[in-house]
């Protein structure tokens, strides 16, 4: 079997690719963390981009719930100047990421919880249920 050469280009297009990574994505542990040492609503806005029937169901404390498909539609619920962190159902679903380059698209600075709310109770982290209210 041959074996794959790689170029010292191959090499830096990892390391951007994770850098990046590391820069727009954060898993159950860090959102954790970061809730401890900063607010929600004041230092960082968290959304729940599922539906409202999943929200209602169980969402990661201190959450918003706008639905991907109506993210458009609300951005002017969503300030400008603070760090908006996204997160959908499970590893597969790609509500977030759609999500996030939407807000991106939109000049947001966002990030994606890694794990999704699927990871975080696996993590036996807090859940809330029920509506919350909008932004705080």
């Amino acid at each position: 079997m041959a074996q794959t050469a790689f170029t010292p280009a191959d090499i830096e297009m990892a390391k951007r690719h994770f850098e990046n990574r590391l820069k727009i994505t954060l898993g159950p542990v860090e959102l954790q963390h970061k809730m401890e040492e900063a607010q929600i609503g004041k230092d960082f806005i968290l959304i729940d981009v599922r539906n409202r029937d999943g929200f209602r169901e169980e969402h990661i404390p201190g959450a918003v719930n706008i639905p991907e498909d109506e993210l458009e539609n609300r951005l002017n619920e969503i300030p400008r100047d603070k760090e908006v962190i996204v997160y959908c159902w499970t590893l597969v679903c790609h509500l977030a990421a759609h999500a996030g380059l939407t807000l991106a698209n939109h000049g947001y600075f966002v990030r994606e919880l890694e794990g999704v709310i699927q990871q975080w109770k696996e993590y036996q982290m807090p859940i809330e249920r029920g509506e919350v209210a909008g932004i705080r």
